[in-house]
This record gives structure tokens, C-alpha cells and sequence, in this order.
């Protein structure tokens, strides 16, 4: 079984990443298979997120803290912001595991449409990019073998 495996933190820096990419024919499936399996993830972090702040503020529909007339949050009685903060980082630093079996054949065409991606990257796209691509071609060694 083929799968890919990084920090839930990552997700999201993924999927801007992705929706970038600029490819033709296969590649561009490859793309956009593979950037839903990172949305469903993201999804799943953002709806974690919600459920963490819904325990220590108070919130409102749209699952964020409501804010009193001075701007700042509103905190739920006796709620410790200090073990948020430590609660939402260890949210942030667990693994996520997307099983690529069904995707094992758009593999090489991704790999391919990220390295023949035509735009300048710097700074954190390019440290994004880079990590990507070492998870990517990993997995392709991985397959090799």
C-alpha cells in the first residue's frame, strides 16, 4: 500500500502550493486528483481547529471566537489559553496519512508537472515546493524498490 505522510500543519501550505501549478493533459489530472486528496485533509484540520477553539471561546456560526467591543476574544469561563495554544500545536504537528493506492498512476505525472512547473519561486514557496517534491519522489523511490 502506497501512502504519503506529513504534518497536518503542512495541508494547507500543500494545497496553495497546488492550486498554482500550471500543467497540460495528464498532468494537470494528476494535479487536481491529488490536490482533493490535500483538501480532504485541510477540511479535516479546519473542522478540528473549530472544535478546539469551540472549548475555550465562545463562537459563533461560523465556528470562530466571537469578540467583545474591545476586539479581543471572548473565552469561555475558566478556559486555560495557555493549554490552547499548546493543544492547538500539537493539532498542527500530528501526522496525516493519505492513502495513494488508487492514485498510484497519476504518481510520475504529478512528479513530472511539478518539475516542469514554469514559475519562479523564493522563500516559502520555495522551501514548500522542495518538501513536496523530497515526500513525492520518496514515495516513488519507496515504489521502486
Amino acid at each position: 500500500m502506497t501512502q504519503i505522510k506529513f504534518k497536518k500543519s503542512q495541508a494547507g501550505t500543500f494545497y496553495r502550493l497546488l492550486v498554482n501549478v500550471k500543467a497540460k493533459g495528464r498532468k494537470t489530472r494528476a494535479v487536481a486528483k491529488f490536490n482533493k486528496l490535500i483538501g480532504i485533509k485541510l477540511d479535516e484540520l479546519v473542522e478540528d481547529e473549530k472544535n478546539l477553539i469551540a472549548q475555550y471561546y465562545q463562537v459563533g456560526d461560523d465556528g470562530n471566537p466571537l469578540k467583545n467591543d474591545d476586539g479581543k476574544e471572548i473565552k469561555l469561563e475558566n478556559a486555560n489559553i495557555d493549554e490552547y495554544h499548546n493543544d492547538w500545536q500539537e493539532l498542527h504537528d500530528e501526522d496525516v496519512v493519505i492513502d495513494l493506492t488508487e492514485y498510484q498512476p497519476y504518481l510520475e505525472f504529478l512528479i513530472s508537472a511539478l518539475l516542469d512547473w514554469d514559475q519562479d519561486l523564493n522563500g516559502v514557496d520555495a522551501i514548500i515546493y522542495d518538501e513536496l517534491l523530497d515526500l513525492l519522489e520518496s514515495i516513488e523511490t519507496e515504489d521502486a524498490e
